[in-house]
């Protein structure tokens, strides 16, 4: 990118870049500073303030620069005959307060999708964005006015709702599992249907809970599945329990299995096989270690790993290049991370990157883990 633009890269790594530097009244303003009493304090609270105010302002100036360098490029490499989709999902997840950090992403996507200037020629994008409805209640979020500042500079923008699925589909799901007449299996799926709202994953872990509850089963005398529908009815509803019911069975499972999931979840909704490679051949420091990590080796890492991925936990993906372990539902990461006593947490995280790091010494192709350790 830099080659196709070379004088970005000045714009985009300047430390004091062009149209951020004080004004003279700025400069007045810091070397005016009164040194009696009050003054004195106000004095350094108004060079603080004008101190973040230059930070946010070159903050702002280095995005702005990477945004013309994205819609630059994307301006070469698309067009109407090859189109370039981009496809991001999990949007719930950019915060609804308006600092710069939080919609970083939005912000960058919103200057390429509106820019509307001649320069260059328009882009050829179709951007396709997903997020959880019921995670976005605040209408101050940062996908809410995305959406609004796009329709304001008329870009073409399309809204499509997903629901649960509907009773019948569901029962035919239920009824394809265990091999039931749809008629048969119905009242257990109404119910399902009822405490999961026909969320998929929703449903399937509610169903896993019941079988491990004794509450849905096979009977080899009537040679079918059976359920207890009172007791299923006065369970609790699975929409706002999921978690509870995925983190109840983890910490049922063996002490290096948790363990795996632990590490894993530290490294988001996938891990990348070299990572665990790396972690194999690394070694701890007991003094500096949480306790639960210190019981255990990583060079057992991968054996977790797999019974994790038994488990219905993970899946191992299988790229053209390389593979990665990848947990089924964010929420089954998020579980797996709650696991971690939140004051051990950054320890955690810490002693992952460190271990990495011993790891890598002296070898010289980084790039498939470097950011893997920068993001601990």
């Amino acid at each position: 990118l830099v080659q196709l633009l070379p004088n970005i890269e000045l714009l985009v790594t300047s430390p004091d870049p062009i149209g951020v530097t004080s004004s003279g009244d700025d400069a007045m303003n810091d070397a005016g500073i009164s040194s009696s009493g009050d003054g004195h304090g106000q004095g350094e609270e108004k060079k603080d303030n004008e101190e973040k105010d230059r930070n946010h302002r070159d903050v702002n100036f280095k995005l702005s620069s990477i945004c013309f360098l994205l819609r630059r490029f994307l301006k070469v490499v698309s067009s109407k005959s090859h189109p370039v989709m981009l496809f991001l999902d999990d949007l719930q997840f950019c915060c609804s307060d308006t600092s710069l950090s939080s919609s970083v992403v939005l912000t960058v996507m919103e200057g390429i999708l509106a820019d509307h200037t001649d320069i260059g020629g328009s882009s050829c994008i179709f951007f396709v964005g997903s997020y959880r409805s019921n995670e976005v209640s605040s209408e101050d979020h940062s996908i809410v006015r995305f959406v609004e500042s796009l329709k304001s500079f008329n870009v073409p923008t399309t809204t499509l709702t997903l629901d649960g699925l509907e009773i019948h589909d569901l029962n035919d799901m239920i009824s394809d599992a265990m091999c039931t007449f749809p008629r048969i299996c119905y009242p257990l799926s109404k119910i399902v249907h009822e405490k999961t709202k026909g969320n998929p994953f929703f449903s399937m872990t509610f169903l896993n809970s019941l079988l491990k509850d004794k509450m849905l089963g096979f009977s080899s005398r009537k040679r079918r599945w059976v359920w207890d529908e009172e007791r299923i009815r006065s369970s609790m509803d699975v929409t706002g329990n999921v978690l509870h019911l995925l983190v109840e069975k983890m910490s049922g499972l063996e002490e290096g299995v948790q363990l795996a999931l632990k590490v894993a979840a530290c490294f988001g909704i996938s891990m990348k096989d070299s990572v665990v490679g790396y972690l194999s051949s690394s070694s701890i420091s007991s003094t500096t270690a949480p306790s639960s990590l210190v019981k255990a080796e990583f060079s057992s890492i991968r054996d977790g790993l797999d019974q994790v991925v038994k488990e219905g936990f993970m899946m191992k993906v299988v790229g053209t290049s390389s593979e990665e372990f990848k947990f089924v539902h964010d929420k089954v990461q998020e579980a797996a991370y709650s696991l971690i006593p939140e004051n051990e947490r950054n320890q955690y995280h810490y002693i992952l990157g460190m271990a990495l790091r011993s790891a890598i010494e002296g070898k010289n192709d980084l790039d498939d883990i470097i950011f893997s350790i920068v993001d601990q």
